[in-house]
């Protein structure tokens, strides 16, 4: 089921840029896990090609505001 729909149309855009964000950071932090086997209070940094879309979230919190 795809509830894209009850979002209004101007802030899709956002939503699919924060969705892409965090389909990039799951696999790149399921990779890490699968090599480095880290503890709950470890540390993590890794580089991305896809940025936090923090504009995406400000319109998002603007939005539930």
């Amino acid at each position: 089921m795809d509830p894209g729909h009850l979002l209004p149309e101007d802030y899709r855009a956002n939503a699919l840029a924060l969705l892409r964000h965090y389909d990039a950071w799951l696999t790149l932090w399921n990779d890490l896990a699968a090599r480095a086997k880290p503890g709950v209070d470890d540390e993590f940094i890794f580089e991305s090609r896809v940025p936090f879309p923090k504009d995406a979230q400000s319109r998002i919190i603007s939005l539930l505001e």
